[in-house]
């Protein structure tokens, strides 16, 4: 969650291996690029203001290749 007025980056841990982060909550629909959008552990999430975000850590197989993108993060 950022209460902040500004835009946080906030780094996504590696809890298991080869797994990422998928976004199942976003409030400010500006970072989202929808369902099954795999984040790659150790990069930077854009955390906009005032907005709060629920992330699954999610096995980058458990995708189907079809429905899987991958977010380009900075």
């Amino acid at each position: 969650m950022n209460a902040h007025h500004e835009e946080i980056l906030f780094t996504l841990p590696m809890l298991t291996a080869n797994a990422g982060w998928i976004t199942l909550v976003d409030t400010s629909c500006q970072t989202s690029q929808g369902a099954n959008t795999f984040y790659s552990v150790a990069k930077a999430y854009p955390l906009q203001a005032c907005s709060l975000v629920l992330l699954k850590e999610w096995a980058a197989d458990r995708i189907r290749a079809d429905d899987r993108r991958r977010a380009q993060l900075p």
